[in-house]
């Protein structure tokens, strides 16, 4: 004799506010009023970022308040395929690190990080990161470091990789990195290249 599972209540735990406030809905109603378009929802807005996806970035860019030297000529050629490796936001001058830290709160958390077999989180605010990338760049500067320079780190995903990685792309280097968890040998074939 089988028996029947028994089909419980379930009590719904959560539901999205109805206001539309978050930042999906506000680029949106953005792009909406800038283009002219009504985009009733969600999906309306990715049938648009696929059916006119230059547009899309344009508008993403603008909304985005990146931070740029110079402005971008075309976002992309849109007359080429994708296996074309087309260039996208051709002619623009821009800093990663420059707007990854541009925060303007300063005691907001920036990193959460754990180590492996230790309970404990270290928080980092936004000044604390943007103090050590200061360091740190300062010392790659005092190095020699210099645009177009490349820089690879041998150290374990964590705060300190990604503090080496914002201060080698404040100065325009390239950054690469190798967690020790790797091996040796694999730090040796990756970057005998």
């Amino acid at each position: 004799m089988s028996r029947e599972p028994e089909i419980m209540e379930s009590q719904v735990m959560w539901e999205p506010d109805t206001k539309r406030n978050t930042h999906m809905d506000r680029f949106r109603t953005a792009v909406a009023s800038s283009c002219g378009l009504r985009l009733a929802n969600y999906d309306d807005l990715y049938q648009w970022s696929v059916e006119s996806f230059s547009d899309f970035w344009a508008e993403f860019w603008k909304y985005s308040n990146i931070v740029c030297s110079r402005l971008y000529d075309e976002v992309v050629d849109t007359s080429k395929s994708i296996v074309d490796a087309p260039e996208w936001f051709k002619g623009s001058r821009l800093n990663y690190a420059e707007n990854l830290l541009r925060h303007k709160d300063n005691d907001k958390i920036a990193l959460y990080a754990a180590k492996e077999g230790k309970e404990e989180i270290v928080k980092v605010t936004f000044e604390e990161l943007r103090q050590a990338v200061a360091l740190y760049a300062a010392a790659m500067r005092k190095m020699g470091v210099k645009v177009g320079d490349r820089i690879v780190g041998y150290l374990p995903n964590s705060i300190h990789a990604v503090e080496a990685m914002l201060a080698a792309a404040s100065i325009g280097a390239i950054w690469s990195s190798t967690s020790p968890d790797f091996g040796i040998n694999v730090m040796l074939n990756l970057y005998s290249i």
